[in-house]
């Protein structure tokens, strides 16, 4: 039948993402591979087998079958980053890892237990230093939103940005 999911068993997956098998079930629990139980034994979509071998265990599911949702290209980096938020009643400053950068905004990964205080639609301000080509660090503060919010950390829209700081970013991407 055309357009039914491929499934292996969890042996199988464990042998090609080279991970212990526990990992894999707590990867089936977590909900990154997609599973289905048949005559008492688990079985996974290859599909997202695929999808953790070539990208890792730390991106969703559902990037498998969707579309990206960015307009703009993005890097995959890690970088450390300050960051600053005015959260009622304290204001939070803190050091990150910035990861996808890209023109229109950021992920911040962070572990912080303050940030369960985050919403949606918080205010931000990122500050990181890009590598130009004349071999120069620029210093990069740039003011956005919390746009999702994540166990590991949160991604950030960037707002009102100077054009020419987008093209620059742009171009620092590739």
């Amino acid at each position: 039948m055309c357009g039914e999911p491929k499934y292996i068993t969890v042996q199988e997956a464990r042998k090609i993402l080279d991970i212990p098998q526990s990992t894999v079930y707590r990867l089936i629990n977590a909900g990154k591979i997609d599973s289905i139980k048949l005559g008492g034994k688990i079985l996974c979509v290859v599909d997202n087998i695929e999808y953790c071998k070539k990208y890792g265990t730390t991106h969703s599911k559902s990037n498998v079958s969707k579309t990206d949702r960015r307009k703009n290209p993005r890097i995959n980096i890690h970088m450390s980053c300050g960051y600053s938020m005015e959260l009622d009643p304290k204001n939070i400053k803190n050091e990150a890892i910035l990861q996808n950068l890209s023109p229109d905004g950021v992920f911040l990964n962070n572990f912080d237990e303050k940030l369960t205080a985050v919403s949606l639609d918080d205010p931000v301000s990122v500050r990181f230093n890009l590598s130009l080509d004349d071999n120069k660090n620029k210093e990069v503060i740039v003011k956005g939103r919390v746009l999702r919010k994540y166990v590991h950390g949160f991604a950030v829209k960037f707002r009102q940005m100077d054009e020419n700081l987008k093209e620059e970013i742009k171009a620092y991407i590739g």
